[in-house]
């Protein structure tokens, strides 16, 4: 495992920011201009913001972020590098918000991204863990405050019988206040 820490600055470890965890699968370019071009029209709420995304630890704060970063460096030594396979669009809920979703959800490498999840979700951690949204592996393509839209949106992706393959080989603790999500760290999965 390797520890590469981009514009990381004293003042972040001061002062409480809202961290994620995420990871950004690498996918053939042809999979990944045709999420990227999609998004750029149906997910107008993250699309600007940050690229698509396995979200593996979510909104925390009140956190060190030296001690979060030690964290998940731990966990990660469990893990190797992985591969997972998209083959369905699916629509969510959103229980916090007046929002439907698109995820593409992974088949092959589920339980994996799963089982990551759950690890980073222990000792300093486990504080934040909120059983009562369950956890689904995804990466968002799109979103509406109606239903309908997205239900036609998820059709029309699982009419074209895609197949989606990816590589997830590193985790970022990213800080996404003010509306940006800004890499800290990056921890290489071996």
């Amino acid at each position: 495992m390797s520890l590469n820490i981009a514009d990381l600055k004293a003042s972040n470890c001061e002062k409480p920011m809202p961290y994620l965890i995420l990871a950004y699968p690498e996918f053939a370019l042809k999979d990944y201009n045709a999420i990227q071009e999609f998004r750029e029209k149906n997910d107008n709420r993250y699309y600007s913001m940050v690229e698509p995304h396995f979200t593996l630890v979510f909104s925390i704060d009140k956190i060190d972020l030296k001690e979060l970063i030690d964290h998940v460096s731990g966990k990660s030594e469990e893990f190797g590098k992985f591969t997972f396979a998209i083959k369905q669009a699916f629509v969510h809920k959103d229980i916090l918000s007046e929002y439907f979703h698109l995820f593409l959800v992974p088949e092959e490498g589920y339980n994996k991204i799963v089982a990551l999840h759950d690890s980073l979700y222990s000792g300093i951690l486990l504080p934040h863990l909120k059983p009562e949204m369950p956890y689904v592996p995804h990466v968002t393509i799109g979103n509406s405050k109606d239903q309908n839209s997205c239900l036609s949106m998820a059709e029309a992706w699982n009419d074209n019988n895609f197949f989606i393959k990816g590589e997830i080989n590193s985790l970022n603790i990213v800080d996404y206040s003010e509306s940006k999500v800004l890499s800290l760290a990056k921890i290489k999965l071996k």
